[in-house]
């Protein structure tokens, strides 16, 4: 979308090679030391399927590494490698510079666009859109 558009070119100035989709994945395995596609899925509160589509680039990017669960064989965990763990320092070190110019875009616009597009996805979970067309004829 627009913001990662417009995201790309700060992150290439500060040194990031993060894909801008996959920073909440990469903070959460930083986290959680290691972990299943699973642990992230549930962690991130998104797909098991959206999860699998990000780590391949990930790991051509060389920002974390598979390995095989030494408890379950059968099950493979994700961890950071040392350049990964880099680049989630420095969106950490940066986080501030993104939070305010959300906060000035904010102020312009006299609401917090995000709360706002969390509350739209809240009330669509509870009542979805089928159900407010039907209600409505």
């Amino acid at each position: 979308g627009l913001i990662e558009q417009q995201v790309l070119p700060v992150f290439d100035k500060i040194g990031i090679i993060v894909p801008v989709r996959s920073c909440s994945l990469m903070i959460m395995l930083n986290e959680l030391t290691v972990a299943s596609a699973a642990d992230l899925a549930r962690g991130l509160e998104q797909s098991h399927q959206l999860i699998l589509q990000k780590i391949p680039a990930l790991e051509k990017l060389k920002l974390l590494e598979r390995k095989t669960d030494p408890v379950d064989k059968r099950r493979k965990v994700f961890r950071l490698t040392p350049k990964g763990k880099k680049q989630v320092a420095l969106l950490k070190q940066n986080s501030g510079i993104f939070e305010r110019a959300y906060k000035s875009l904010y102020e312009e616009l006299g609401v917090d666009v995000f709360e706002i597009l969390g509350r739209a996805i809240s009330a669509l979970q509870v009542k979805d859109l089928a159900t407010r067309i039907d209600e409505l004829t």
